[in-house]
């Protein structure tokens, strides 16, 4: 998955729909350090006062 399980993983989308679902796969494949971004990108954004990186995320080999 290009994520190592001892790092904590921070899950989100736009609305917050999808990050429940991956949630639990992740989960379910045996990640404990998993959290969400309660109110996702949405909300995150329109507090206006939080980081936020822009552009392609960088590729990670699988």
């Amino acid at each position: 998955m290009g994520v190592a399980r001892d790092k904590p993983t921070i899950l989100y989308c736009l609305k917050g729909a999808r990050t429940s679902n991956t949630y639990l796969a992740i989960k379910m494949l045996g990640y404990d350090n998993v959290r969400t971004c309660f109110g996702s990108r949405n909300g995150w954004s329109r507090a206006g006062d939080l980081p936020m990186e822009r552009g392609a995320p960088q590729k990670v080999a699988s």
